[in-house]
C-alpha cells in the first residue's frame, strides 16, 4: 500500500448502483511501515464490497546510475511539474562534472546531469507535468573506453617488445 494514495471501502447497494462508504482504518493502522493491505470487517453475505483509492501524491525518485541507489525522493502533487519542487532535490544532486572513482572497478565516474533513460543521456524537461510515480536518473560517464584503450596499447607494446626481442634474451624470460 502507498503512502501517497487514500484508501476507502464501499458497499454496493443491491437494489441500486450506490455506494455506502464503509469506515474503517485501510491504511497503515497498528501494522505500520511493514503493512501490506490487510484488514477486517463485517462484511454482510450477498453484498459487492468495492475497495479503491485516491491518489495523494506521486512519487519521483532520483536514482545515481553507478550503483542504482536512490539518492532522494519526493512526493509531488499529481498534475504538477518538477521545477514546483527543485528546491527539495536540488541541493541533493553533484555538481555536474563531479567524480567519484568506483573502489571495486577503478572506474572514474563524471556526473553529466539528470536523465529520463538509464541507458543513456536523454535530458529532462523540468517543466513536464508529472501524474505518475517516476524515476529520474543521475546520468554519468566513465572512463572504462579510455582504460581499455590504455591496456590494448600496453598489449601491443609488449607485442613489439617480444617480436624485437633477440633470440638469447627469450629464454631468460
Amino acid at each position: 500500500m502507498s503512502s501517497t494514495r487514500n484508501y476507502s471501502l464501499y458497499k454496493l447497494a443491491t437494489d441500486s448502483n450506490a455506494l455506502t462508504s464503509v469506515p474503517g482504518v485501510y491504511e497503515n493502522p497498528a501494522g505500520g511501515s511493514g503493512y501490506m493491505g490487510e484488514f477486517s470487517d463485517n462484511f454482510e453475505t450477498g453484498h459487492t464490497y468495492i475497495f479503491g483509492y485516491t491518489s495523494t501524491g506521486t512519487t519521483v525518485r532520483f536514482v545515481s546510475i553507478p550503483d542504482m541507489s536512490t539518492l532522494k525522493t519526493i512526493i509531488v502533487a499529481p498534475g504538477s511539474r518538477l521545477s514546483d519542487y527543485e528546491s527539495d532535490y536540488v541541493s541533493d544532486l553533484p555538481s555536474r562534472g563531479d567524480t567519484f572513482e568506483d573502489g571495486n572497478t577503478g572506474l572514474t565516474w563524471i556526473y553529466d546531469g539528470l536523465s529520463l533513460r538509464m541507458d543513456k543521456k536523454e535530458s529532462i524537461n523540468k517543466n513536464m507535468v508529472i501524474n505518475e510515480d517516476k524515476i529520474i536518473y543521475l546520468y554519468y560517464t566513465n572512463d572504462a573506453e579510455y582504460r581499455a584503450k590504455l591496456v590494448d596499447g600496453l598489449n601491443d607494446s609488449l607485442v613489439r617488445l617480444i617480436i624485437l626481442m633477440p633470440p638469447s634474451m627469450m629464454q631468460v624470460m
